[in-house]
């Protein structure tokens, strides 16, 4: 299997509630996919989501890997630049190996 790696938008997470956020980045892990939340999670979701994923771990799932990164963006004029940061973050499935390079590149290797 090839490994697939999806954008999740901000306003599709919206509409979920957290439970459902939680189930749904399992399930695309599950099936060998790479996500990349346009937004970030808050620490009591980030803690659903691994009880979640431990509750289901068995020979064929092992759990996930979080990497969270932080996007440092301008925008404006020369004399009124304004700095936005955006936090994204990578989920991968558990046996995934995810190294942070120089200039922030990211590095995710999947065993096929």
């Amino acid at each position: 299997m090839v490994p697939v790696i999806e954008f999740v938008p901000t306003d599709f997470l919206r509409r979920l509630k957290s439970d459902k956020r939680a189930e749904f980045i399992i399930e695309q892990t599950k099936q060998g996919r790479i996500l990349l939340l346009e937004m970030g999670l808050s620490p009591e979701e980030r803690l659903v989501l691994m009880q979640k994923a431990m509750e289901q771990y068995d020979e064929t799932f092992i759990g996930i890997k979080l990497h969270e990164l932080s996007v440092r963006t301008k925008s404006g004029g020369l004399i009124r630049q304004k700095e936005f940061v955006s936090n994204i973050l990578l989920v991968a499935p558990g046996d995934a190996e995810i190294t942070q390079k120089d200039h922030g590149i990211l590095s995710v290797g999947i065993a096929v």
